[in-house]
């Protein structure tokens, strides 16, 4: 007796094909939705950061400073040394999770000032960093209100 309930060989590559082209049609638009939320949490974690050590130059009365470094393809938060004179300050790492050398992803291009500082009174220095990939371009600017910080979609004209 034959078994009229099983799949043949043609039904199952037939299902094969179908199922690969809609997994070929569909890569390229993972991969830019991929690009793009590389570059929403580079903003995000770079925002989170500063708003981190705003809040913490309030509690400490402290300068804090975000600096770029690697030719901008890294970050990293510095806390003003207290030891030294208020003419010559310099800036030390934070031994903490937040003070960490964080990486921005290769496929976003930083386009910054070298430095922002955040002071005891919680103001920010005005500054637009500038982040761009395949994703789009997001600014993360201190310059439309005073001592805020925004994500902007696009390259904020100064």
């Amino acid at each position: 007796m034959i078994n009229k309930r099983a799949f043949t060989l043609v039904e199952l590559l037939l299902v094969m094909v179908v199922l690969s082209v809609i997994v070929a049609l569909s890569v390229p638009n993972f991969n830019q939705t991929l690009k793009r939320f590389e570059l929403k949490k580079t903003a995000q974690d770079m925002v989170y950061l500063i708003r981190w050590a705003q809040s913490r130059a309030i509690q400490d009365n402290s300068e804090y400073r975000l600096v770029f470094l690697d030719e901008l393809n890294s970050y990293q938060i510095l806390r003003a040394d207290s030891s030294q004179t208020s003419s010559n300050k310099k800036f030390i790492s934070i031994p903490i999770r937040m003070g960490r050398v964080m990486r921005v992803p290769r496929s976003v291009k930083v386009h910054a000032a070298q430095a922002m500082t955040i002071y005891p009174d919680g103001t920010l220095d005005k500054v637009s960093i500038e982040l761009e990939g395949q994703g789009g371009k997001l600014t993360v600017s201190s310059r439309e209100q005073r001592g805020n910080v925004f994500i902007l979609e696009g390259v904020y004209e100064s």
